[in-house]
């Protein structure tokens, strides 16, 4: 099985760090905090949730929910998935 990586970036991550946080909890055990966002470990969601696009779409929806903001982008590694979610900083 490969690994799948999602990554949250936002403009406000020092002040939602906490909230960011625990979204990230609710898909993965393995996260990993940065100055602007968090990136996780979410390998075998693809059976739970669907495909990388479905995966990013729930990450989203719970941000919404808890009324938060920022880019998220789901990868294959983290470089990549680091560089999609920088690229479009929402």
């Amino acid at each position: 099985m490969s690994k799948l990586f999602a990554c949250i970036i936002s403009t406000e991550a020092n002040r939602d760090r906490a909230a960011l946080i625990s979204t990230a909890q609710e898909f993965a055990y393995a996260i990993e905090v940065l100055n602007d966002g968090i990136v996780f470990d979410v390998s075998g969601l693809e059976r739970l949730v669907g495909k990388p696009d479905k995966i990013a779409a729930s990450i989203l929806e719970q941000l919404q929910e808890r009324g938060l903001q920022g880019s998220v982008a789901v990868a294959d590694t983290k470089e990549t998935v680091l560089l999609l979610a920088r690229q479009n900083k929402g």
